[in-house]
């Protein structure tokens, strides 16, 4: 009894729909863990420097510092690798040292322990992006902006949930152990990635490193590096997202302590105001993204 191409067709096709899903949801829930631990921290800075007797309100934000720097400077690497190995074990494993290290920070008495604990969480987060793009743009070829799109609002959940978890999480233990409530959210949300981690490397589907990769031919080598013009333009992106990046976490920090010193905000307060800077995001990711399949320089 021979098969019907039509229904083999079918299940292909929801096969690959499934599968599509899959990764948009696991790569979009790992984007919002990613940035969750960016932001989190920004509410409960007092708290923290009352905790651990950090010196001056500069050592307290150079944590975050720290885990940023921590963050960026691997990436390079980082990409090498998602372009050899399973995208999907580089995700994990990148969110579950995320997470512990964030998780291990809410446990230091030390300020030289958190500043390690913050550099590990950093080096942990710096895992996302190189393979998360590589991921979604080889198995989404033909609708990167709108994939793109779809899984930036994991980014957007992220940011807007970061802040008012902990603030509110840290307000409501503040009248039982003062200036170390800070500690449970933090401990949470890492343990939280630590599972998410766990979940992904269990339920996402396997990567396939370079499969719409161009084939190449002795008389047509694929060019091992980039063009003079390319690596300008890749330049200047890079620096144009450094300067939003600077602008919008130190609007950020300054913002948190602005509002709880001049203001007498609370933290609860405090963290519900930062997380309506990015509300707006899980709109325009979608849409800016889906529009830029057609006319991506336009936009």
């Amino acid at each position: 009894m021979s098969s019907n191409p039509e229904d083999s067709k079918v299940t292909t096709t929801s096969s690959i729909q499934r599968r599509e899903l899959r990764t948009l949801c696991g790569v979009g829930m790992l984007h919002a863990f990613t940035h969750v631990y960016h932001v989190a921290l920004m509410p409960l800075y007092l708290m923290i420097h009352e905790d651990l007797k950090s010196g001056s309100m500069d050592h307290t934000t150079f944590l975050m510092t720290a885990m940023m720097t921590a963050y960026f400077m691997p990436s390079y690497w980082v990409g090498a690798l998602a372009d050899r190995m399973d995208r999907r074990k580089l995700l994990g494993i990148g969110l579950l040292i995320n997470g512990a290290g964030f998780a291990a920070f809410s446990q230091v008495d030390s300020y030289i322990g958190a500043v390690l604990c913050m550099v590990v969480s950093g080096i942990g987060g710096s895992f996302y992006h190189p393979a998360a793009t590589a991921m979604i743009a080889d198995q989404f070829p033909q609708r990167e902006g709108k994939a793109f799109g779809l899984v930036g609002i994991g980014a957007s959940v992220g940011f807007l949930i970061g802040p008012v978890y902990s603030g509110w999480r840290a307000s409501a233990s503040e009248t039982l152990i003062g200036a170390a409530a800070w500690r449970n959210p933090v401990m949470e949300l890492g343990v939280a990635g630590v599972i998410a981690g766990l979940l992904f490397l269990w339920l996402a589907p396997k990567d396939c490193p370079g499969r719409n990769a161009p084939h190449t031919s002795p008389d047509h080598p694929q060019n091992k590096w980039m063009s003079s013009g390319t690596f300008v333009v890749l330049i200047l992106t890079a620096l144009a997202f450094s300067l939003r990046d600077f602008t919008g976490f130190g609007m950020g920090s300054l913002g948190s302590l602005f509002l709880q010193k001049a203001h007498g905000w609370s933290v609860q307060e405090t963290g519900f105001a930062l997380s309506m800077i990015f509300i707006g995001t899980i709109i325009s990711n979608p849409v800016f993204g889906t529009l830029s399949d057609k006319r991506r320089f336009s936009w």
